[in-house]
């Protein structure tokens, strides 16, 4: 026997190398992935997006409950004007009578009749979750919608006192809503006092009139078209329940605030925070800024040119103090339009010969009986106020 021969034996088993068949060499050898390989795409999209395009579907469905609920919002504040011009409803359509009939008349005009629309409209079509309250909230976006909120209400009355000291017209129609003016005057009294404004100024628009606006019929007029538009419809219509004329300006202000809320954030727990601080901030700016003037001048501001530089100071200073919540706030609304396009785009490579792309899935018929029935209905809402 030869030496090399030997050397092979005295190896352990171990170092001996086997040969390797042709099916475990297969096995252990990563194989490449292919074109035909690659995982579809809707597995690589996230939680977010998966929900996005379901609410896009909801949105699309939806649409007639919008218009639905519309023409009967208008119908029931049409029915109730009428009975109270005729007296048959027994409390009066003013915010100046009394405590009493302030808060009987908040809470049937911006409680009940918002409330009943939105549940008839709950029942008959059992939208989604997601559809009324939006995706998941950020945080930061709740804090920020808040604060915008705030001080967005305080510089639109900084805004309008300061251009009602050139010229007596703009008192008339820039004058602050009789549902938050009044609400000082009764704030403080008593407990009960203090409390039915709470509720019917600040509380009630934030929760009935937002369920209804944003929650509901909003997410219909923002599918496709212009939101600018939208935002003026809506805003118009919601604006009229109050029976204010001279602060209609005002509240349609405060309805595009919280369109531009509900829009960017996609949340309605956020444009309900935001609703709720513009109404406190309506209703305390007066009470401020005469603190802030007499600590500032060591007197009250009765010369109007030093109203004028105060109230421009003010405006000044709140711009620059918005520029933190707006910029959280656009942020969101950056993030959404980004999930929102690629969903659009998403559905454009997986569209189906001659099926058509995703904006097919939209009638623009729909979109159109959707605009006119809500300028019809704010017309006629609006005629009987003027009228009666």
């Amino acid at each position: 026997m030869s030496k090399e021969t030997r050397q092979r034996k005295d190896l352990p088993r171990t170092a001996v190398r086997r040969p390797v068949s042709p099916q475990t060499s297969a096995r252990q050898r990563p194989r490449k992935q292919t074109s035909d390989d690659t995982p579809p795409t809707l597995s690589v999209i996230d939680a977010r997006m998966e929900k996005r395009a379901r609410l896009f579907s909801s949105s699309v469905r939806l649409m007639p409950m919008a218009a639905l609920g519309i023409v009967v919002f208008t119908v029931l504040m049409i029915a109730m004007i009428i009975l109270g011009k005729t007296g048959q409803l027994g409390i009066s359509l003013s915010y100046n009578v009394g405590v009493e009939e302030y808060g009987l008349f908040s809470i049937l005009s911006i409680g009940l009749i918002p409330i009943l629309t939105a549940s008839v409209m709950i029942l008959m079509f059992r939208p989604t979750s997601a559809y009324v309250l939006g995706l998941a909230p950020v945080t930061t976006s709740c804090v920020s919608a808040s604060f915008a909120g705030f001080l967005i209400g305080m510089f639109i009355w900084c805004a309008t006192q300061l251009i009602s000291t050139f010229d007596a017209v703009f008192v008339k129609y820039l004058a602050l809503p009789a549902i938050w003016e009044n609400s000082l005057f009764y704030f403080g009294r008593t407990a009960l006092s203090s409390l039915t404004v709470l509720l019917a100024a600040v509380l009630m628009p934030a929760v009935s009139i937002e369920l209804l606006a944003r929650g509901l019929i909003q997410q219909a007029f923002t599918l496709s078209g212009s939101h600018s538009f939208s935002s003026v419809v809506i805003s118009s219509l919601f604006a009229l329940t109050f029976f204010d004329l001279n602060g209609l300006f005002i509240l349609i202000l405060w309805g595009i605030v919280s369109f531009w809320i509900r829009h960017r954030t996609d949340s309605l727990i956020a444009s309900s925070l935001g609703t709720a601080s513009f109404a406190l901030a309506m209703i305390f700016s007066r009470p401020i800024f005469t603190a802030f003037g007499q600590l500032l001048f060591r007197m009250p501001l009765i010369e109007v040119m030093k109203v004028r530089i105060f109230l421009t100071m003010c405006c000044l200073i709140l711009a620059v103090l918005l520029l933190i919540p707006t910029s959280i706030i656009n942020e969101a609304g950056k993030r959404i339009a980004d999930e929102s396009k690629r969903l659009r785009d998403l559905k454009k490579n997986q569209k189906r010969p001659g099926k058509g792309n995703w904006k097919s899935a939209v009638s623009p018929a729909a979109h159109y009986a959707l605009r006119i029935a809500a300028i019809l209905c704010t017309a006629v809402l609006a005629a009987f106020m003027f009228l009666l």
